[in-house]
């Protein structure tokens, strides 16, 4: 099946003179190998395991703002059965969930978590507005429109940390006591509209729900999954190069496809196991792990001395016999 996919997909470039999609078909032909290609009446979902959690990838090509309004939606609606921290990455061609906990994604994968009412879809979409900070950022430049921010005075203007203190101070209060405040409804009312575009997504979700779901569990994240890790790199804080952490990922999918192992959502496959590593057994009870710090020397242990090595006796310096 992959050597026919592939095929199809050498001939499908070479009757094209596009020089954009030749240069991406080597790119192409490691995506299908690692994962799947996205077709019109198929939705893509990746799933990747690593150890900053678990990473959702949906490609549903809706645009940018479209899939910031997805990715809120679907995470409020998958957080509602179980408490969970959700980072979002978008880009043009789809959006990353990372989850913080284990999360259930089979309503992803049957496409039930793409159902709802139109009344419905606009009330999760509202909730997951006061979840995140999208109503909030567009609330700061009405407040400081409306006069409700001072800005300082002329060659002595307040910080940005400060004019963001004052308006979230104003948006958590008219948000707890006065919820039908106009400013609040102003704000949420521009970030439908131009942000999320709530008529794009009620039927980008329309044609996600006739389209069949491809689910594939990644061995190594894919090129469609690394561009969007990518983006969310650009939004950590850290003292690490991002050609650095990006090489890493690149070594590790290019491993995969050296040797071969795809796990392309195969049944009993192990997923986020490097390459060509055979399955780690389950550990002994009673028994240290091999990872545990039981099973260390000392010296190994963050440099500190287990209990045990600290009940054992020191040998005693001699001392100087007295002149």
């Amino acid at each position: 099946e992959l050597a026919q996919e592939e095929q199809a997909l050498d001939a499908a470039v070479a009757q094209t003179a596009d020089p954009e999609l030749r240069a991406a078909q080597p790119m192409l032909q490691a995506q299908l190998r690692l994962s799947r290609l996205p077709t019109p009446g198929t939705l893509l979902v990746e799933q990747f395991h690593s150890r900053e959690g678990q990473h959702l990838f949906v490609y549903p090509f809706a645009g940018r703002f479209v899939h910031l309004g997805l990715a809120s939606l679907l995470g409020w609606r998958l957080a509602k059965a179980r408490p969970n921290t959700f980072s979002i990455a978008i880009n043009d061609y789809g959006f990353e969930l990372l989850a913080a906990e284990e999360v259930d994604v089979a309503s992803v994968l049957d496409g039930s978590l793409f159902h709802s009412h139109p009344d419905e879809l606009l009330h999760d979409v509202l909730a997951s507005l006061n979840s995140s900070e999208l109503a909030l950022r567009r609330f700061r430049e009405i407040a400081r429109v409306a006069g409700l921010v001072f800005t300082g005075y002329p060659g002595a203007p307040k910080s940005t940390r400060q004019l963001q203190a004052s308006s979230s101070l104003f948006y958590q209060v008219f948000r707890k006591y006065d919820p039908a405040n106009r400013l609040l409804g102003q704000a949420e009312a521009e970030v439908l509209a131009q942000e999320l575009d709530v008529a794009r997504l009620s039927a980008t979700l329309a044609r996600l729900r006739g389209q069949r779901v491809n689910a594939v569990t990644l061995a190594a994240p894919s090129p469609f999954a690394l561009a969007l890790m990518v983006e969310r790199f650009r939004e950590q804080l850290t003292t690490q190069k991002l050609a650095d952490r990006l090489q890493r990922l690149v070594a590790d999918a290019q491993g995969v496809l050296d040797t071969g192992d795809m796990a392309r959502g195969a049944p009993g496959g192990t997923p986020g196991r490097t390459a060509g590593e055979a399955p780690r057994p389950p550990p002994v009870p009673g028994e240290p792990h091999a990872a545990s710090p039981a099973a260390l020397p000392a010296e190994v242990v963050g440099g500190a001395r287990t209990p045990a090595a600290r009940r054992a006796p020191r040998p005693r310096k001699a001392r100087p016999a007295a002149g």
